[in-house]
């Protein structure tokens, strides 16, 4: 069993855990002693949940924990990418390819706070600068879903790995 306090002392969280994962209840206060949250787990596996408000109204569920995540998941962020990386002309000229690692930090309300380019990615200035055109121009304007930790919206960062490869040429058959 893990229980969370308040500084006054007040109980803010108690859940339970089997083998490292959560298992059965997990219940969320408010400063004032009220339940926040109701989240029930099957071996790690969120089942069920519920949010409250301070006054005990029921709002929208979100879970208590979960990573910075991009509309429409990992496909969504997939096609994102396909749609709005352009493959610069002057690395095509050149032959290069390779990937550029950009840090994203994401804001509680699911905005890119600010970003930066990892030092592990390729050091072409053609490919880097293209990157830099995408979280600028494309990046900026979504709203990501923003990470949560124990019930709270937190500033992440997530690494997003761009990859250029020169494209194929398209192939057509003639009859």
């Amino acid at each position: 069993e893990m229980r969370r306090f308040y500084r006054n002392g007040q109980l803010k969280y108690i859940c339970h855990f089997n083998k490292g994962k959560r298992e059965g209840n997990l219940t969320m206060y408010y400063p004032n002693g009220s339940v926040w949250r109701l989240e029930e787990y099957d071996k790690g596996k969120l089942q069920d949940g519920h949010v409250y408000d301070v006054s005990g109204k029921e709002v929208t569920f979100y879970p208590s924990d979960r990573a910075v995540g991009f509309p429409g998941g990992t496909y969504g962020l997939r096609l994102f990418i396909r749609e709005h990386l352009h493959y610069p002309q002057e690395a095509f000229e050149h032959n290069v390819e390779g990937q550029v690692l950009i840090r994203i930090v994401v804001d509680t309300k699911g905005r890119i706070e600010k970003y930066y380019v990892l030092p592990q990615g390729s050091d072409n200035l053609y490919l880097r600068k293209e990157a830099i055109r995408l979280v600028e121009e494309d990046f900026m304007k979504v709203e990501w879903e923003p990470a949560v930790q124990y019930g709270e919206f937190v500033r992440m960062g997530y690494v997003l790995p761009l990859n250029f490869k020169i494209p194929k040429p398209k192939t057509t058959i003639k009859n």
